[in-house]
């Protein structure tokens, strides 16, 4: 008995040596990393099959659709620019960012009994208007549904009946008014008030008339900027000359020429400035200047005096970057820093210019001025 029993399994080792380890194979399909393989014993047969690549997309590197088996990196999106029809756009797969670029008018019916030569928007949210009676000169600041927050008063009148000029410009979050305290004397201050955004005195400035190196009679004022880090107010006697001093926003505090070293470089020596009947920096962000030659053109000019666009008419950049050129002088399109025509033919007037490197425009239409906001 015990010899029929091994000699069985003995036969039945020897079948299992012909057939293999299976007496029978359960296989696993082939894929794009392994070919057939058996689930029981390991055994494969044949080969892997080839990775069925779907190419990369903006958001997606090129992949197989079987295994998931990723390659290279996503395209990345090719994006359009923002305009005042459509948001941001990618020209290959849609998909958009952010909104339109909003450009609209602001509805200040109020303005049109305001001296309005001088309009300008503080903090991006209150409009500044002006209105001049031989030396009294009064700013009215308003929200942007024509509210009144605050009129501000000045009296440049002198007891011998002449009157000061005066200069105004948006610093910052700041309404700066700067005034001789006397006419074309030389014993009189040059005086810097700083006004916040609800017409609230903020600071008060004097000069000695001896530090300003300039006339008031030739209709001159202290030329006030910000620095390139956008934090101090620059007071001097040109646009790059002369710095007499400097109100550092963030201390509150005033330095005088002796101790004050500006960190924005004088780079009209770069530019030769005889090409042209007006230059000006364009923005403190962009780095160039609005200019206008000899033939009455507006032109771009970067700081080694290249011309990058010219035009008829053209305004300075906002601080978003935007700018209202115009090809006959009468239609104005809507660009951007790189000159991309984000919006054409957005507004029409005799004449355009910058609400001073904030939010928005000032258009004369021949017969009122008509504000614009654009973010």
């Amino acid at each position: 008995m015990k010899k029929i029993v091994v000699a069985a399994l003995t036969a039945v080792a020897s079948v299992m040596l012909l057939t293999g380890c299976c007496v029978k194979h359960e296989w696993v399909p082939a894929t794009c990393a392994a070919p057939e393989t058996c689930g029981r014993c390991g055994e494969v047969r044949g080969e892997k099959l080839e990775h069925t690549w779907v190419d990369a997309t903006c958001t997606a590197a090129k992949t197989c659709s079987v295994c998931g088996e990723t390659e290279g990196e996503p395209l990345g999106h090719t994006w359009q620019v923002a305009t005042v029809e459509k948001a941001k756009t990618c020209s290959v797969c849609g998909e958009t960012e952010g909104s339109p670029v909003e450009f609209s008018e602001l509805d200040f019916t109020a303005l049109e009994t305001f001296y309005c030569d001088y309009a300008d928007v503080i903090n991006d949210e209150r409009i500044v208007a002006c209105n001049e009676d031989g030396g009294n000169i009064s700013y009215t600041i308003l929200d942007f549904d024509g509210n009144e927050i605050k009129k501000i008063d000045i009296d440049l009148t002198h007891e011998d009946g002449s009157y000061s000029g005066y200069a105004a410009r948006i610093i910052k979050d700041y309404l700066l008014i700067s005034y001789p305290t006397a006419y074309a004397t030389s014993n009189c201050d040059v005086v810097l008030e700083f006004y916040n955004q609800d017409g609230e005195q903020a600071l008060t400035i004097s000069l000695p008339i001896e530090e300003v190196p300039f006339k008031f009679i030739d209709g001159t004022f202290p030329a006030v900027r910000l620095n390139g880090a956008r934090n101090k107010i620059e007071v001097g006697d040109t646009m790059f000359e002369t710095i007499v001093g400097a109100y550092d926003i963030e201390s509150s505090q005033w330095s005088d020429a002796a101790n004050y070293q500006s960190d924005v470089p004088d780079a009209t020596s770069e530019l030769n400035i005889e090409d042209y009947e007006v230059v000006s920096v364009y923005s403190v962000d962009i780095d160039g200047y609005l200019a206008k030659d000899l033939n009455g053109q507006w032109c771009y000019v970067d700081r080694t005096g290249n011309v990058l666009a010219t035009y008829a008419d053209a305004t300075d950049f906002t601080a978003q970057g935007y700018a209202l050129v115009s090809a006959d002088g009468t239609n104005y399109d809507l660009i951007d820093k790189d000159f991309n025509i984000i919006g054409k033919d957005v507004v029409s007037g005799e004449t355009a210019y910058l609400f001073s490197g904030t939010a928005g425009f000032v258009v004369f239409d021949g017969e009122i001025y008509r504000y614009y906001k654009v973010r």
